[in-house]
């Protein structure tokens, strides 16, 4: 008779091979934020780098990998230094590594995009003490709008967020545990950040001082050591600078220009840095839409964009004719209609706003035969045959919309 406490050979064997459900789930967790980290590449070399953006930076990069001058950036055959050089070496060295192609000038942003997904696992593990919540943290930031079109894109500015989060995290375990380890780090974080774009990498410095301020902990700030901080994290960029102002002094003005001019809207951009907030909703869910919109476009299409009249003017300058180009803008389409009530304080507001663009100036499609005509207003003035066949409209559509109230309503809020 069998001892049932009693374990064969072959049963200790498969036991022993089993996961515990720890082991389980620790191989879970790891599977799922590599699936998190990966998710950015997916399609990312499938096409052609967005203009204008990332043709500039591919162009730079490029001849850094090909022609040498890996201290000063060059456009065209002119020195371009409106930004730091960093971004531009590591584009430069992929480049080197795969050859030319859009997943090698976008790789240094691929890899920067998934190793912050990283970083906010093990950022959310350290200050809750739990793999599961920190997995939760990591895949919504890997699948938010913002992170999987910005990581995508070969810009300065998903180098710029690897090294802004860490310095984010960083800064607050110096002001917590007072160690010199995060400190270190935090400085270390904004250095690199520097040489990828600038003053912009002090903003989580200033993040972190407003919260200890901001919760009466000001004694802390010391433990960030934001005096010697900053000059060490000054030396790479200094050094750099210090070389190019050696060989083009005319630098200077170009520095002013992206820096000073810019944030108090004396520059070509005309807003301060405080005017882009309000569209910054716009940009974290149209934008990823219409890249993927322009990268499916066949040559000869065009994108009717339909939008409020409120959000026009933004989703026209920063949006559209920063990814199909302000010369493949077509036409503003006025949609009028004569329906609904009327304001007394304000001129009723009775149109809507249509944006076309096409892919390409040179093959695009427009059948204006298929387009719907409109009678004349005065046939009697064109002749019976141009009355019958009625005339093409123009750029302003008179057209009601369907009532509230009509059997025809959709629930399609601008139907």
């Amino acid at each position: 008779m069998t001892d049932p406490t009693s374990t064969t050979t072959a049963d200790t064997t498969r036991v022993a091979l089993a996961p515990t459900p720890s082991n389980a789930a620790r191989l879970g967790h790891a599977i799922a934020i590599l699936i998190a980290a990966s998710i950015v590449w997916f399609s990312a070399g499938d096409h052609a780098l967005y203009p204008p953006d990332e043709g500039r930076y591919g162009v730079v990069s490029a001849g850094m990998a090909e022609r040498g001058g890996w201290l000063i950036p060059e456009y065209r055959g002119e020195p371009h230094l409106t930004k730091p050089v960093l971004a531009y070496w590591c584009q430069a060295l992929a480049i080197r590594a795969l050859g030319r192609g859009e997943l090698a000038v976008r790789l240094p942003s691929l890899i920067a995009t998934s190793l912050l997904v990283l970083v906010v696992f093990g950022a959310g593990r350290r200050l809750t003490g739990s793999r599961r919540i920190a997995l939760i943290g990591a895949v919504t930031y890997a699948v938010m709008p913002l992170p999987m079109m910005v990581g995508r894109l070969a810009t300065t500015d998903a180098m710029l967020a690897l090294p802004w989060f860490v310095a984010l995290v960083a800064g607050w375990g110096a002001a917590t545990t007072g160690r010199l380890a995060p400190a270190a780090l935090l400085w270390f974080a904004v250095a690199v950040g520097l040489l990828v774009k600038g003053p912009l990498a002090f903003v989580p410095v200033g993040i972190v001082m407003l919260w200890l301020l901001l919760g009466g902990r000001r004694r802390e700030i010391r433990r960030l050591r934001p005096v010697l901080g900053p000059l060490l994290a000054l030396g790479p960029l200094a050094t750099w600078a210090a070389i190019v102002l050696w060989q083009h002094p005319d630098a200077v003005a170009i520095w002013r220009h992206e820096v000073l001019d810019r944030a108090t809207g004396a520059s070509d951009h005309v807003e301060p840095v405080w005017f882009y907030a309000p569209i910054f909703l716009t940009g974290l869910f149209l934008r990823p839409r219409m890249l993927e919109a322009y990268r499916v476009l066949k040559p000869t299409g065009s994108l009717y964009f339909h939008i409020d009249y409120r959000e026009a003017h933004y989703c026209k300058v920063f949006l559209l004719d920063a990814i199909f180009g302000r010369d493949c803008f077509l036409n503003e389409i006025i949609w009028a209609y004569d329906y609904g009530g009327r304001p007394k304080r304000r001129w009723p507001a009775k149109h809507d706003t249509i944006f076309l663009y096409v892919k390409d100036l040179k093959r695009y499609t427009f059948n204006q035969d298929a387009v719907t005509r409109i009678p004349y207003m005065a046939p009697g003035l064109v002749g019976a045959e141009k009355a019958a066949r009625g005339k093409v409209p123009t750029d302003v559509w008179w057209h009601t919309i369907v009532a509230t109230t009509s059997k025809e309503k959709t629930g399609y809020p601008t139907q």
